[in-house]
């Protein structure tokens, strides 16, 4: 890239300006009520000509693999400025979540390109390079799970009941949105298939010679191998699930509730994990020997069920099956009635961990119900589940049971 780019894209001056300058007057003032409602409730376009030129700029250098360099001059003083140093405060400003949404958007139309888009230059490209460049590619993805893990650890190592101390009003907000976006520009670009290479549609070997030229495989494999990224991911969606389990017991599948973040949340997660997996026995496999932990709250709720309606003794860590990956995965489309879009991308999801991988076919072939559990409401209507060996389930009226029957 040319000499003064990286020195551009390390500018902590210029960077944090540009970023501050991407909402336009128009925007700030009618946020503090300054402009006059003329009753018109149309939607206004705010985008001017200086936002599209800082846009363009921020692409641009992102596609030199320069991202790593704007997200710690975004950063001011408040990170590490050199990459190698580990001692930094775990801190997000509002300018690097403008930074990363700014990347986000330009992922996503060239992955997506719009009929109206005008930017024909970055379609053939992943963020941090061209098909040339993979090593700025892999550079720039081990950067972004860098910030993953940083950004995870603060709240991971705070009290479960506290939220962590802020440096500024809407820190966590913000980590919490760059979290989030991190993930998604990862998923989206996960998604990209390069039009001069079909090899990776067509080929289901990925130990060929030809598969090592696919970018994207590439891509999956140095994440899937060389980053902790799967992992936290699956770990995170295992406590994510547990909690919305925990959150509406109870309650109908058609009344489960959902916040909009949680949903957005679990639909990146899974969708990442999906994407990680496509064609990926490397990655297909770390799902199922990824072992999630069940969340102590969920956990108890499970012990109350089974105590509550088997008359036994709660199971203890010897006699709990072991939770994976894929049970995780499996376990979303429960949700979704929550979530408009998560059933689609959970079974997305299961397909690419599933597809040529033998092992993972037969967790799932095995699966089966262990016993029926008697709901407060089945229990008011005097019917009660059985389950027989073949795991068959019988429904029967109390009354009709005593005198021996079934129905």
């Amino acid at each position: 890239f040319p000499p003064y780019a990286k020195e551009v894209a390390s500018d902590t001056y210029l960077v944090c300006n540009m970023l501050r300058h991407m909402l336009p007057p128009q925007v700030i003032q009618s946020s503090i009520g300054n402009l006059e409602d003329n009753g018109d409730n149309k939607e206004k376009d705010h985008a001017d000509t200086a936002t599209e030129w800082i846009s363009l700029v921020i692409e641009r250098l992102s596609g030199l693999g320069l991202l790593p360099q704007m997200y710690r001059a975004a950063g001011g003083g408040s990170i590490r400025s050199n990459e190698n140093d580990d001692d930094r405060q775990l801190m997000v400003t509002p300018e690097q979540v403008v930074l990363l949404n700014c990347v986000g958007q330009s992922v996503e139309e060239k992955v997506h390109p719009s009929m109206s888009s005008s930017s024909s230059s970055s379609q053939n490209t992943l963020l941090g390079g061209s098909l040339g460049e993979e090593e700025n590619i892999l550079t720039t993805f081990r950067f972004l799970v860098k910030e993953v893990e940083y950004i995870r650890s603060k709240f991971s190592t705070s009290s479960t009941t506290t939220v962590p101390d802020e440096h500024y009003d809407g820190e966590n907000k913000c980590s919490q949105n760059a979290y989030m976006t991190i993930l998604e520009i990862i998923a989206t670009s996960l998604s990209y298939a390069d039009q001069n290479n079909d090899s990776r549609r067509k080929s289901t070997n990925n130990t060929s010679s030809e598969d090592d030229t696919c970018l994207v495989s590439k891509l999956q494999t140095c994440l899937g191998q060389e980053t902790s990224l799967l992992t936290l991911t699956l770990l995170d969606l295992g406590t994510l699930i547990d909690n919305l389990s925990s959150k509406n017991r109870g309650r109908k599948a058609r009344e489960l509730v959902m916040a909009n973040e949680e949903q957005h949340l679990v639909v990146v997660l899974v969708r990442l994990i999906g994407n990680l997996c496509f064609r990926c026995r490397f990655n297909q496999d770390l799902v199922r020997l990824t072992e999630i932990p069940m969340s102590l709250n969920h956990q108890n709720d499970v012990n109350d069920v089974v105590t509550s309606t088997t008359k036994t003794t709660i199971p203890t860590e010897e006699t709990t099956p072991k939770r994976n990956g894929l049970h995780v995965i499996l376990s979303c489309t429960s949700f979704a009635y929550g979530c408009f879009t998560l059933r689609e991308w959970a079974l997305v999801a299961i397909r690419n961990i599933l597809e040529d991988n033998d092992e993972n076919q037969d967790i799932v072939s095995r699966l089966e119900a262990q016993q029926a559990l008697d709901t407060p409401e089945l229990q008011k209507m005097g019917i009660k589940v059985d389950l027989d060996k073949r795991g068959k389930v019988n429904i029967v009226h109390d009354e009709i049971k005593k005198e021996g029957g079934d129905v």
